[in-house]
């Protein structure tokens, strides 16, 4: 561990614990309102990851904002980093933040649990398909309510140039919720820490692509089980790019 990570750690843990009053507060209106929590609560994180990129000592480019749909849509992107969360909540429009679709795992970390429930995270237990499914129609209500969410349909974190193969069922959300899906190609946040030993932080050049939405529900019903596939050449092409202009 290097000092930069120390000082990620140590303001994120300083982070998590001062705000505990404010995430008390937010947990009782979310029983009211919960849309408006939500958009209370992207403030103060926002303000969090961005001191944490900027501590990283990281660029970015982010390209294709302008393809974001004005209602409801599930952002669909590839998974390299820790750092992926971070970055996609700097560069989200307030209008357009989104909840993730997480690993049940960090459901179990005080404080950053309770604010991604607040953002309207969904905790997805892998092990168990009975839940898995129950997730995703809590997924589906969030989208016809009028809330983003973001999947990585992946599952799990992959290296660069090793992307993994998309889940079929990883975009069943926004087919039940009839809602867009906005590709999302995202590179360099491996190696800000991932890429490097010691769990060390080092700065990165990222760059982030909004694709133009996929409308799958405008596909021929059999050709909506394949859909998952072409999104993922989506985001392969924009990565692809991304690269070459690097």
């Amino acid at each position: 561990m290097n000092f930069r990570t120390l000082r990620v750690l140590t303001y994120f843990g300083g982070f998590l614990l001062t705000t505990t009053p404010a995430r008390m507060r937010l947990r009782r209106l979310a029983k009211t309102d919960p849309q408006e929590a939500a958009r209370i609560s992207h403030t103060y994180i926002t303000r969090a990851v961005n001191r944490i990129f900027d501590l990283s000592g990281s660029t970015l480019t982010v390209k294709g904002l302008e393809n974001l749909p004005d209602g409801a849509c599930l952002y669909a992107g590839n998974h390299l980093s820790y750092f992926d969360i971070v970055v996609i909540e700097k560069v989200l429009p307030e209008e357009k933040k989104a909840g993730f679709i997480a690993k049940d795992s960090l459901k179990k970390i005080p404080g950053l649990s309770g604010w991604m429930e607040l953002i309207r995270c969904i905790f997805l237990d892998r092990t168990n398909a009975k839940e898995g499914l129950k997730s995703i129609f809590k997924a589906a209500d969030y989208l016809k309510e009028g809330s983003n969410m973001f999947i990585f349909p992946e599952g799990t974190r992959g290296k660069p140039g090793e992307m993994k193969e998309f889940k079929p069922a990883s975009l069943k959300m926004a087919q039940k919720a009839k809602v867009p899906v906005v590709p999302v190609a995202i590179t360099g946040t491996s190696a800000m820490l991932e890429d490097n030993p010691g769990f060390s932080m080092k700065p990165s050049h990222v760059t982030i692509t909004f694709a133009e939405p996929f409308d799958l529900c405008a596909l021929p019903r059999p050709e909506q089980k394949n859909a998952v596939g072409q999104v993922q050449q989506i985001v392969e092409d924009c990565i692809s790019e991304a690269l070459a202009e690097a």
